[in-house]
C-alpha cells in the first residue's frame, strides 16, 4: 500500500498503515505487570481506553493500542477512576511538517493529545522503515480495582490536571 498523507494540527505525516498493521500483528500485547500497564491493557481489551477519535486515529495509522511500545501513568484521580497516561508507539511513516515547537502536542479531542518524532525509542530491530514515533497524553479510565493503592500520594500529587497537562480534561467521557 502506498503512503498516505495525514494532517493533525500542524503535524503532517505520511503513513503506510498496511505495513504498520502487519508489523503490529507480529508484536506481543503489553507484558509489563505494573498496575499502570495492566490497567491500560485491561481498558484496551474492554474497549474503554481510547475515545472514538483516538481509536479512529490508531486505526487510520494501522496501530493496535493493546500493543503499545510504552505506556506510563503520570497521575490519577481516584474519585473519578481515571489516570493521565503518556505513551508512545511506532508506525511506518515519514514526517513532512511539524509545529515550530517540535515538542508541541496537538489535541485529538478533549482527552487525548499527540505528537510525532523521528527519534524512535525501544524500537524492535525488525520493525519496517522508515519509522515515526507517535507520542500521546491522555485521560484513561481506571478499570482495575484500587486506583488509590496503585498510585502513591506523591504520584497523584495535588496539582490540578489542567496545570500539569493543559487541554486535557478529567470530566467523564
Amino acid at each position: 500500500m502506498p503512503f498516505e498523507q495525514l494532517t493533525l494540527g500542524e503535524w503532517v505525516i505520511e503513513v503506510d498503515s498496511q505495513a504498520t498493521h502487519e508489523a503490529y500483528l507480529k508484536k506481543e500485547t503489553i507484558t509489563c505487570s505494573c498496575p499502570g500497564c495492566q490497567n491500560y491493557l485491561a481498558a484496551c481489551l474492554a474497549g474503554q481506553a481510547l475515545t472514538s477519535a483516538m481509536g479512529a486515529l490508531f486505526e487510520d495509522l494501522g496501530m493496535l493500542p493493546e500493543k503499545e511500545t510504552e505506556v506510563y501513568v503520570y497521575c490519577g484521580n481516584a474519585e473519578r477512576h481515571q489516570a493521565c497516561y503518556g505513551g508512545f508507539s511506532h508506525l511506518v511513516g515519514r514526517l513532512l511538517n511539524r509545529p515550530a515547537n517540535p515538542r508541541e502536542y496537538t489535541s485529538v479531542d478533549d482527552w487525548f493529545q499527540v505528537a510525532f518524532t523521528e527519534k524512535a525509542h525501544a524500537l524492535s530491530p525488525t520493525f519496517p522503515q522508515p519509522v515515526l514515533q507517535m507520542e500521546f497524553l491522555g485521560v484513561i479510565p481506571w478499570v482495575l480495582p484500587n486506583l488509590e493503592v496503585a498510585l502513591s500520594r506523591e504520584e497523584i500529587g495535588s496539582a490540578p490536571l489542567e496545570t500539569l497537562f493543559p487541554g486535557l480534561h478529567w470530566r467523564p467521557r
